[in-house]
């Protein structure tokens, strides 16, 4: 037995409902996800399960996301980068997130555009 011991108090927000702002909400995150499953090679991120890191907790599971495969980068943070400029092409282009594909917009013969992203690590 461990002599770790954790206490932990979880307090629901009671004025968070997921639809209390129109950037940050369900119907936006499902429009990032469909967007993210149309390209190509995205999967879900795997969960690795740390079982002796549960039982020393004593809690039932602890789930890590493993984002190191994420799209050959070992990063999640393709993700954010790549619907932000999605977004900013529908927006320039009067396109529906729904309906827009990196394939797509090619054939369509929009002019070519360079972008750049950056991040701290």
């Amino acid at each position: 037995m461990s002599a770790f011991r954790m206490r932990m108090d979880v307090a629901e927000n009671r004025n968070f409902t997921g639809e209390s702002s129109t950037t940050f909400c369900r119907a936006e995150a499902r429009k990032a996800r469909a967007f993210h499953s149309t390209i190509k090679g995205y999967q879900p991120t795997p969960l690795l399960a740390l079982d002796a890191f549960a039982q020393m907790l004593g809690v039932a599971k602890v789930l890590v996301k493993d984002e190191s495969k994420r799209f050959g980068l070992n990063a999640f943070k393709m993700l954010g980068g790549s619907y932000a400029i999605a977004r900013l092409l529908c927006e320039r282009y009067d396109i529906n997130i729904a309906d827009f594909t990196i394939e797509k917009f090619r054939a369509a013969g929009y002019p070519k555009a360079t972008f750049a992203t950056t991040t701290d690590g």
